[in-house]
């Protein structure tokens, strides 16, 4: 999905970050998780959800597509 899909979904982000690159990055904060969902060029490439009261975080989704090849 695209930004404005997820946000539509999910409301407006607690929290927005761009990275050097130009990805963006925006988070969600429940009462006992975080979600982050990152994009590049407005598509997601990965989603991570962060247990608040342990610190643990999980990735949920990452595209094959960000997979490079060094």
């Amino acid at each position: 999905p695209e930004v404005a899909e997820v946000e539509q979904r999910l409301g407006a982000p607690q929290q927005t970050m761009t990275d050097f690159r130009g990805g963006l990055h925006l988070t969600w904060i429940g009462t006992r998780h975080k979600l982050e969902a990152s994009f590049d060029k407005g598509r997601l490439y990965a989603l991570t959800l962060t247990d608040l009261k342990t610190g643990h975080g999980e990735q949920v989704f990452e595209s094959s597509a960000r997979w490079q090849s060094f």
